[in-house]
C-alpha cells in the first residue's frame, strides 16, 4: 500500500492517509487475488499456448538468420 499510496501522493497531491487510498488499495489487492487465484478458461489456457509457440517460433527464425531487427523512422 505504501508505493501505491506514494506515487498518488506525488502525481495527484493526495493525502497519504486519505481514505480513498485506503479503498483503492484493498480493491485493487481484491481485485489482483480474484484474478490471480481463479483458474484460466481452457480458452485462455490455448490462447496462452498459442501465443508462445508463435513467438518461440519467431525467436527460432532470428537464431538461424543473421537478421538485425530495429526501431526504424517512417518519416
Amino acid at each position: 500500500m505504501s508505493k501505491i499510496a506514494v506515487d498518488l501522493n506525488h502525481r495527484h497531491a493526495i493525502p497519504m492517509k486519505a481514505l480513498e487510498i485506503k479503498h483503492f488499495c484493498t480493491d485493487l489487492e481484491t481485485i489482483f487475488n480474484e484474478r490471480y487465484t481463479s483458474t484460466l478458461t481452457y480458452l485462455d489456457i490455448y490462447r496462452i499456448r498459442k501465443d508462445i509457440k508463435f513467438i518461440h517460433s519467431i525467436k527460432r527464425k532470428l537464431r538461424k538468420t543473421d537478421s538485425i531487427i530495429r526501431v526504424t523512422d517512417k518519416s
